[in-house]
């Protein structure tokens, strides 16, 4: 198995893990970026500019949309850095389809594993159990 870049993300985050096998054969995960953007959640609500007519759902809405945005600008480009390796990503069902619908066709192509699932807050083992195959998981559970 060649390095794997493994994203997860919803709303205003991103983490970004580089997985790999090491030379005893153990499965290993190394977190490359954290994004969030929970500040900018707050500016950007601040700067739209609907009227008063505009109610809070359509505000909302807005945020959100401009936020996935922002995670597949950055999904972009941790893709096209690291281009020889493999794309894994997990994002919760509700960003999903507008999280890779956004992404570049070339740069969506190189997702080889899309998972609907929120996983932003999981820890490294079970990052590793949804994701890789499970006798890989097995062996570096074993050892």
């Amino acid at each position: 198995m060649n390095a794997k870049l493994l994203i997860v993300a919803d709303v205003g985050i991103l983490k970004a893990y580089e997985l790999t096998i090491t030379s005893t054969g153990l499965l290993h995960l190394d977190q490359v970026k954290t994004e969030v953007l929970n500040e900018a959640q707050h500016s950007m609500v601040e700067k739209l500019d609907f009227g008063t007519t505009v109610n809070s759902c359509n505000i909302k809405l807005e945020t959100k949309r401009r936020l996935v945005k922002r995670i597949a600008q950055s999904v972009e480009e941790l893709i096209e850095k690291n281009s020889e390796w493999g794309v894994w990503l997990a994002a919760p069902k509700e960003i999903n389809y507008l999280l890779t619908s956004a992404l570049l066709k070339c740069v969506r192509q190189r997702i080889e594993t899309n998972l609907t699932l929120n996983l932003v807050h999981v820890d490294e083992e079970e990052l590793l159990e949804r994701f890789a195959p499970p006798a890989l998981v097995k062996l570096t559970k074993n050892e």
